[in-house]
């Protein structure tokens, strides 16, 4: 699948990308770049470039954080419904697994 049918009609934020940020000064000082200027052009030709990594376009976790998320999951989950087997009236709270929910807690 190419690249431009897969990103046809996309929305991009922009606004994350054209900040530039002063770690050194305050963690969270940042001054804005305008996207017509010369360092705004090179921030956004670096943003659609696929050597980015953006929070959309991140990675997943590593496979060992994703086992072990799933491995609490089923445990904690395993033991909601022993205990709703011992004591009826108890009313049991699942985690439903979902696909990126390591991901989530990764980032």
């Amino acid at each position: 699948m190419s690249r431009t049918y897969r990103r046809k009609n996309m929305r991009h934020e922009y606004r994350d990308v054209l900040r530039v940020y002063f770690r050194e000064v305050d963690p969270s000082a940042f001054v804005p770049l305008d996207r017509h200027t010369k360092a705004g052009r090179r921030t956004l030709a670096r943003f659609h470039a696929d050597a980015y990594t953006s929070m959309s376009q991140r990675s997943s976790a590593p496979r060992a954080f994703r086992k072990g998320y799933k491995r609490r999951m089923g445990h904690h989950n395993q033991r909601m419904m022993c205990r709703w087997f011992t004591e009826p009236r108890f009313d049991p709270v699942f985690y439903v697994r979902h696909r990126h929910a390591a991901n989530y807690d990764w980032w």
